[in-house]
């Protein structure tokens, strides 16, 4: 039955006008029940035969609670896929439609209504099955909000990052002058020599030359500081 939407986080209804029929019939017959400290009636009728809104949920269930005071069947609503009518946005149209129903249903015989109640409940039957439901559109329409946010984080996160300045490469920590004249003094192979030197600076290498006595370490020194200046 109609098309299920929310409206402000409230749960309500796009009807047929087969579905309208039995509506307003159902609210004909409590009509006369509802207390007058119900303030519901005159929202109901203001909102869906006066401005032809859709039906909140929260409207049938006041029906419905007068309709189990009286011992009355219930009304009962069920998704199904909808015409061109319950789809439309025209809500003048709606407001007229139904309140010509209200007011035909008022002035029928009992004969007259049951035929026409009974009519419209087996178009009801008829209606064929929602190729959406509404659960599924908003299963859908949260998995779509949730990627947009997981992309827009991270173009957020792009961006931000390329906003920043970069990172400056950290300079190798360089050999003490000092442990380096020891380790140059005992070191033997030429690999191990080099990377003592490597690990000096433009300046330390100058400070070690001195003490080195062999004149192949002390030109790998000078030929380090002069390509670290």
């Amino acid at each position: 039955m109609a098309r299920k939407y929310e409206f402000s986080n409230t749960p309500a209804w796009n009807l047929e006008q087969c579905e309208e029929v039995v509506l307003i019939d159902a609210y004909l017959e409590v009509e006369p029940f509802i207390k007058p400290t119900d303030s519901w009636r005159v929202e109901f009728e203001n909102h869906f035969f006066t401005h032809g809104n859709g039906i909140a949920a929260s409207f049938i269930d006041q029906i419905n609670a007068v309709r189990r005071r009286k011992g009355l069947e219930t009304i009962e609503i069920k998704e199904t896929d909808i015409s061109d009518y319950a789809r439309a946005p025209n809500k003048q149209l709606k407001s007229e439609t139904r309140k010509r129903v209200l007011d035909d249903l008022r002035k029928a015989s009992t004969d007259e209504r049951v035929r026409r109640v009974h009519r419209a409940r087996a178009e009801m039957q008829v209606l064929p099955p929602p190729h959406y439901t509404f659960e599924q559109w908003k299963a859908k329409r949260d998995q779509i909000i949730h990627q947009n946010q997981a992309s827009f984080m991270e173009v957020k996160r792009r961006i931000e990052a390329a906003a920043l300045p970069p990172q400056a490469t950290p300079k190798p920590k360089s050999l003490p002058a000092e442990k380096a004249i020891k380790m140059l003094k005992f070191a033997t192979k030429p690999e191990v020599i080099q990377s003592i030197i490597a690990k000096l600076s433009a300046d330390d290498a100058l400070e070690v030359l001195p003490e080195i006595e062999s004149n192949d370490i002390r030109d790998e020194l000078i030929r380090h500081s002069l390509e670290h200046i």
